[in-house]
């Protein structure tokens, strides 16, 4: 097949086990990346092979095989990916593939994060890397593993910080924090005595009660959840005990943790001042285990079409979805987390799901209409917005980076005039002392706000590869017919969510403001 005939594969792979990972190998963060990287090469005839939920040691994935078969009968030029975790993480397997099948079919390999390029020739200490890497990685997982083992079944406490409740003496001992211990017994005392979780959260809001997280910060907050409540009710710890081995990383090749069954816990009595008695500890974990609720693995509900994308636009927190009436799809609703958990935090934002679709499926079809009358004006348009928008970014960024050198540069004088001033007497060598920390302390924080303004101006550049990735969307999708799960993930970034606009009596008018990948928010006179 003639080269210019040939696509480029854009090969993304994300397990289950890559959960623990985050948002940085995401399927839809690895095709925006590799899409990007595409259009700015120049590949500009590309084509997505994706397994979801497939583990790199199986290279029987579907789309992998997919890929295999395509490059087997000629149709593939190249194969990017973002790493080569995300090709397998089998070293042996990599290696027959890459340096035996791909330069068989000549094919041109590339690892985008890993800067591996065979055009450049820069893989020959692939195998080899791969290979002490993963020796270097199991020796000191057995290493650290060995010594975890036997700190903690000799009675030493594998946690380095004190729980809730709880805090530390000159030689790392557990001792009771009085003021924490009287929220844990009110906790204990609420639940034993028949209020639920959401029930005592709500009364620790109410009553202004710092949240563990924030206990010991200068900046307090006080929006209890229940989860917390329950993590508190579940710690032996409170009855004096230290417990090890609640939970265990599953390979030294994972960063999954597991919970171990109590049975494999090490449990040592009495190490600690109790907090809670054991009879009320026990009778917590009696009502706990009553309540459970045994949630079938299957469920009959699919994926929501929303669920990564839709936020609330008042607290910024995520929308859930509400199945009402079991499975039927128009009765269904999205609501704001923070009002689930809080009414009196953030209002519901209640939209139904329905109309979400509506909505999204018109502005999309605006757009598509918009692209099918005349491509160029559509692109034209996008460019100019985003560009002006970057201006005013940069602009900003600029104007407060020139601020932070200003200070920057007048801190040494200061400091120098407080020296002089200390040795004349004109003040303390307290006050003198104090000083010198505060300007150390903005010092410091100057320095990792111009980090942060120096990345905002690196990023506001001209967007042209960004625009073009979204027009290729649309024209992928301009015979829709009803919104995908493909659709919203491959166009849309987030979603947020206003409060109803009161009409009339009996009418709302809802309102959504949508972000798309790589052109933003887009301005209604655009």
């Amino acid at each position: 097949m003639p080269i210019e005939r040939r696509t480029t594969a854009l090969y993304c792979r994300l397990s289950k086990d890559d959960d623990m990972l985050g948002e940085s190998v995401s399927i839809k963060t690895q095709k925006l990346m590799l899409e990007k990287y595409a259009v700015e090469h120049g590949y500009y005839k590309y084509e997505f092979y994706v397994d979801d939920g497939y583990s790199g040691t199986d290279f029987n994935r579907p789309d992998f095989q997919r890929m295999i078969r395509d490059i087997e009968n000629g149709m593939i030029e190249r194969v990017i990916v973002k790493d080569l975790s995300r090709f397998g993480r089998n070293y042996i397997l990599i290696g027959e593939y890459v340096e035996f099948l791909f330069p068989k079919y000549d094919i041109h390999f590339i690892s985008v994060t890993e800067n591996m390029d065979s055009a450049v020739g820069n893989l020959e200490m692939m195998p080899f890397n791969n290979l002490i890497n993963e020796w270097y990685a199991r020796d000191l997982s057995k290493k650290q593993r060995a010594a975890i083992k036997t700190k903690g079944t000799n009675g030493k406490r594998l946690t380095s910080k004190a729980i809730y409740g709880y805090m530390t003496d000159s030689n790392s001992d557990w001792i009771v924090d009085e003021t924490a211990a009287q929220v844990v017994k009110k906790i204990f005392d609420m639940y034993v005595n028949g209020s639920g979780l959401q029930m005592i959260a709500r009364y620790l809001t109410q009553n202004k009660i710092p949240t563990p997280s924030t206990y010991q910060s200068t900046q307090k907050a006080f929006n209890w959840g229940y989860s917390t409540v329950r993590n508190i009710l579940s710690k032996q710890e409170y009855c004096g005990d230290t417990v090890n081995f609640r939970t265990e990383r599953i390979s030294y090749k994972s960063k999954k943790i597991k919970r171990n069954r109590p049975e494999e816990w090490v449990v040592f009595n009495d190490t600690h001042p109790a907090i809670i008695s054991r009879e009320i500890f026990a009778k917590a974990q009696e009502i706990a285990g009553a309540k459970k609720r045994i949630i079938p693995e299957n469920t009959e509900y699919a994926k929501p079409l929303f669920r990564d994308v839709l936020f609330c636009a008042d607290c910024g927190k995520r929308m859930y979805i509400m199945h009402k009436n079991g499975k039927h799809v128009n009765s269904d609703s999205y609501v704001c987390n923070t009002n689930r958990k809080n009414k009196d935090l953030c209002s519901s934002h209640y939209i139904r799901e329905s109309e979400i679709i509506e909505l999204v499926m018109n502005d999309i079809e605006h757009y598509i209409r918009r692209l099918m009358i005349d491509e160029n004006t559509l692109r034209n348009n996008f460019v100019r917005m985003v560009k002006l928008r970057n201006s005013a970014v940069l602009a900003e960024a600029m104007g407060r980076l020139k601020s932070i050198d200003s200070r920057m540069n007048e801190i040494p004088d200061v400091r120098k005039r407080l020296f002089e001033d200390k040795l004349s007497g004109d003040i303390s060598g307290g006050t003198f002392a104090d000083i010198m920390a505060s300007l150390d302390s903005e010092t410091e924080n100057l320095k990792s706000e111009r980090d942060c303004v120096m990345r905002v101006i690196r990023e506001s550049k001209d967007s042209v590869n960004d625009v073009e990735i979204f027009i290729n969307r649309l024209k992928h999708y301009k015979n829709a017919t009803e919104l995908s799960i493909s659709m919203v993930e491959d166009l849309i970034e987030r979603i947020d969510v206003l409060n109803p606009e009161q009409v009339s009596k009996r009418v709302k008018h809802q309102k959504i403001v949508i972000t798309y990948v790589g052109v933003g928010k887009i301005e209604d006179n655009l």
